[in-house]
């Protein structure tokens, strides 16, 4: 989990109204780009939800839920940010509305793991797109913070889904993410059992060809076999190559198996503490 200075990602009205100019210009470059101005009715912005997105080239971010609760006013987002939890010092997260081009409110709701819930708040009613953005903040030599973007994702008013956003307490996002977590890593299991039956007939393959071939090496000449000796020879690195995978896949599948153990003993404890 991102520690409080970490992941700083708690705004306030000034700070929105300090870092409004250099982010209405990032969000309205992008905008004009687009050429969205000139046209009677704007191009649908949304970034997919339950997809990889790609950040910086180098890492991938994942909404898995945006969620616009229309009588309250308010969106609920959940981010898996996966790696840059290990590789960004410290992150922050703004929000900009299309309707007005001007900074909106966001905070942080929860975050454990690779995962953060962010709340959106304070945007206008035809607010039409939202972009939210997430920057790395580094320090310079001169020990001035300096800001590069990360990646930038999109809701639009025709794509986002319509939900009441219950009021969740820290005890419902706890159980979400480790229900989450858990799904992931029964995938990542399946995924891994998958390649390796695909390993195993690899390697049954190799030893059938490699059995063969020393059955003709009897009727081959001495220059043949010296040939002969070779192939089967990479035939058993190659051999040795797949099960050196499928050890590390077995590995991976123990890791994936702990996970889930510890995962569900968290939300075991968890409820047995809110029970007591």
């Amino acid at each position: 989990m991102f520690s409080k200075d970490r992941a700083n990602l708690r705004g306030n009205k000034s700070k929105w109204y300090l870092i409004g100019s250099s982010l209405l210009v990032v969000v309205m470059g992008y905008f004009l780009s687009t050429n969205m101005f000139l046209e009677d009715e704007l191009e649908v912005l949304a970034s997919p939800i339950g997809e990889e997105i790609g950040a910086n080239g180098q890492r991938d971010v994942e909404i898995l839920e945006w969620i616009y609760d229309e009588n309250n006013e308010t969106m609920q987002v959940i981010l898996d940010i996966k790696d840059m939890r290990f590789a960004v010092d410290k992150l922050d997260v703004q929000a900009v509305q299309r309707s007005t081009m001007s900074p909106v409110e966001v905070n942080i709701s929860y975050e454990i793991e690779e995962y953060m819930v962010l709340d959106i708040k304070n945007f206008d009613h035809d607010f039409e797109q939202i972009s939210l953005q997430l920057y790395e903040i580094e320090m310079s030599e001169n020990e001035q913070e300096e800001r590069s973007g990360i990646v930038n994702l999109y809701t639009d008013y025709r794509e986002v889904e319509h939900r009441d956003i219950d009021e969740k307490d820290q005890q419902n996002y706890f159980e979400y993410v480790m229900d989450t977590l858990i799904n992931n890593a029964e995938e990542e299991i399946e995924i891994h059992h998958e390649e390796i039956l695909g390993i195993e007939q690899n390697i049954i393959d190799i030893e059938d060809e490699i059995q063969s071939i020393k059955e003709e090496k009897q009727y081959q000449t001495a220059e043949e076999k010296v040939h002969t000796d070779n192939h089967i020879n990479s035939l058993e690195v190659q051999k040795e190559s797949y099960i050196s995978n499928q050890n590390e896949l077995d590995e991976r599948i123990k890791l994936e198996k702990e996970r889930i153990e510890n995962y569900e003993n968290r939300k075991r404890n968890s409820s047995i503490s809110l029970s007591n």
